[in-house]
């Protein structure tokens, strides 16, 4: 079951510029920098390990998202994967954790720009800057997806500059001679674990290109080889530059040293205080890009959300009748006032335990969607160990979890069950 697309008078776009704002949706290197502290702080000297275990999972859930999201191309992306093959309670829950996520997810990465813009202006208030920045990416969200997307083309250059520059910074920074890191809180295997939430944070995404699939003309193999494909690259990315840069910080004492720990390395390169005020400016810009995708594929999900009526009526209502925009406001609205509240290290935690949800659905969705269809566009390989694997791994993670964000979670459930409940007609 397809359904109509969310953005029918809109003209497609090709899987180039679809390429293109998925990774911009990941910002793989900017995301790294964002998550490499907080990680760090709890895995110690096995950061690199987290990353790869989280890496490993990623790519075991991208596989499951390439194959159910090749049957339901729709930009619901998560939920609709959910909905379809679980029915509509699971559906429904799915769609609460995404409610929240889309609350908070732009609004983190408007904070994490504006942190960087402050670290190359620290004149600038930082609230104010996000709250600015905020306000630009909502002004641009609702535009149709080829003028908004040409912004988004022009800012992943600018990632990738970054990207460059980083591993050239961090590579000449690597001691010659082998350097102990000293061990930190949290080391051993229930540090290893609780970071591997947010590293499942800074490496989701390649499942964005779903919430863009109704505006792009293509089959639904190419979209699974897609997502597969960027998932492949994220995690590379992501565990490439994790074990460079822990390399390179180790000749530079404990790591835990600043609330973004590789932010050192230019300094301790010697760079300028031009190069140094540059590279902060790129990875906020690649952030706002980050934030800027975040909210068209969420502002797209919220109406796939009132197109399913999952919305209380009022709202459906509203969504439907106000265009492109009133998803948008309703974003603004809540990521506005989170913006006063929020602190940055709980969201990216808080963030990474509803992506561990969401996975779960998406693998049982993963598991059941074979059973009895035929024609399916692209299968995974070896079905079912990928989504079999990624259930253990996800149950053996959210033990780890601590108790403030399983209690969220249990609320999320509590609310997704309720709001999933047959309504009488």
């Amino acid at each position: 079951m397809n359904a109509p697309p969310t953005n029918a008078s809109a003209p497609p776009i090709g899987w180039g510029r679809l390429l293109a704002i998925t990774c911009a949706f990941i910002a793989p290197a900017t995301s790294l920098f964002l998550t490499f502290g907080p990680v760090y702080r709890l895995a110690g000297p096995d950061v690199v390990l987290a990353y790869a275990l989280g890496g490993a999972v990623s790519v075991l859930m991208m596989l499951c998202y390439a194959e159910v999201g090749s049957v339901h191309p729709e930009a619901g992306g998560d939920y609709a994967l959910a909905a379809r093959t679980l029915g509509p309670r699971a559906g429904a829950v799915v769609g609460a954790a995404f409610v929240f996520k889309g609350m908070a997810l732009p609004a983190l990465l408007c904070l994490g720009a504006a942190a960087y813009v402050h670290v190359a202006v620290p004149g600038l208030p930082m609230l104010a800057t996000a709250a600015g920045l905020l306000a630009l990416v909502l002004v641009l969200a609702p535009l149709d997806l080829r003028t908004s997307s040409g912004v988004v083309l022009g800012l992943v250059g600018l990632e990738l500059l970054v990207l460059v520059v980083f591993a050239a910074v961090a590579g000449s920074a690597v001691p010659t001679a082998p350097v102990v890191v000293p061990p930190a809180r949290g080391v051993g295997w229930l540090g290893v674990m609780g970071a591997v939430g947010p590293v499942l944070y800074a490496m989701n995404g390649p499942q964005a290109c779903l919430y863009f699939s109704e505006e792009v003309v293509g089959s639904g193999r190419q979209l699974g080889r897609t997502i597969l494909g960027v998932s492949v690259l994220t995690v590379a990315i992501q565990v490439g530059g994790a074990a460079l840069g822990t390399l390179a910080l180790a000749s530079m004492g404990p790591l835990s040293h600043g609330a973004v720990p590789l932010m050192a390395l230019p300094t301790h390169a010697g760079w300028t205080r031009t190069a140094l005020a540059w590279l902060p400016v790129g990875i906020g810009a690649a952030l706002f890009d980050a934030a800027l995708t975040t909210t068209m594929g969420y502002g797209r999900i919220y109406r796939a959300l009132a197109r399913d009526h999952l919305w209380p009526a009022p709202l459906n209502d509203w969504l439907a009748a106000g265009g492109r925009v009133a998803p948008y406001l309703l974003l603004g609205v809540g990521n506005g006032g989170l913006l006063l509240v929020a602190r940055l290290r709980d969201l990216v935690a808080l963030l990474g335990a509803l992506v561990m949800l969401v996975y779960v659905a998406v693998a049982i969705a993963a598991l059941v969607s074979r059973l009895g269809r035929r024609g399916i566009p692209f299968r995974m390989p070896a079905w079912p160990l990928p989504p079999l694997l990624a259930l253990g791994v996800l149950g053996i993670l959210v033990r780890f979890l601590p108790s403030r964000q399983l209690v969220a979670l249990l609320g999320v459930l509590v609310l997704g069950a309720a709001w999933g409940y047959p309504r009488p007609e």
